[in-house]
C-alpha cells in the first residue's frame, strides 16, 4: 500500500490533490502538512515550490532525496518563472509540475500510478526471489545431509 505525503503551505490544496488521486490509488494512505517538512517513510511526496514562510520546496526536496532515495518526490508550482527545472532535477525531485493546470493534473496521475505499478511489480518480484532462495535453500541443505558411499546413496 504506497503511503503519500502532500506538503503543500495551503491545506486545501493539499485536500484537493489527495481528493483528485484517492481513485487512483484507493489502497493508498495520504497525509496532508502545511509545514516545509517531511515525514520519513512515504512512497511518494508532493511538494509545493514556495511556501508563505520564505521557504523552497528545492531545500525541502534536498532533504526528502538524502533520507528517502527511493521515493518519488514531485514538486509543483504555480511559478515557473520562479524555478529552474535543472537545479529541481538535481535537487532530486522526480518531476517538476505545474500546479493547478490540466496537464499537470494528469502528469501527477500518470506518475503516482506509474509509481505504484512499478513498486507492485518490484513486490511481486521480491517475493518470488525470496521463494526461489528459499527452494534454493532446502535443495543445498538436502543435498548437504546426503552421502554417496560406495556408488549408492545414503542420508546422513
Amino acid at each position: 500500500m504506497p503511503w503519500i505525503q502532500i506538503i503543500d503551505d495551503d491545506h486545501w490544496c493539499g485536500e484537493a490533490i489527495i481528493a483528485f488521486l484517492i481513485d487512483e490509488v484507493p489502497n493508498a494512505r495520504f497525509d496532508n502538512k502545511a509545514a516545509p517538512e517531511a515525514d520519513d517513510g512515504r512512497d511518494v511526496y508532493i511538494v509545493d515550490n514556495e511556501f508563505e514562510d520564505g521557504d523552497h520546496g528545492i531545500d525541502l526536496v534536498r532533504s526528502i532525496r538524502r533520507r528517502n532515495p527511493d521515493a518519488t518526490i514531485v514538486l509543483c508550482t504555480a511559478t515557473h518563472d520562479r524555478i529552474d527545472a535543472r537545479t529541481a532535477m538535481n535537487a532530486g525531485c522526480n518531476a517538476l509540475i505545474e500546479k493547478g493546470s490540466t496537464p499537470g493534473r494528469e502528469e501527477l496521475r500518470e506518475i503516482v500510478r506509474r509509481h505504484v505499478e512499478t513498486r507492485a511489480a518490484a513486490t511481486a518480484e521480491s517475493k518470488w526471489r525470496a521463494v526461489l532462495g528459499d527452494v534454493k535453500s532446502i535443495i543445498s541443505a538436502w543435498n548437504a545431509r546426503m552421502n554417496y558411499e560406495d556408488g549408492r546413496l545414503s542420508v546422513a
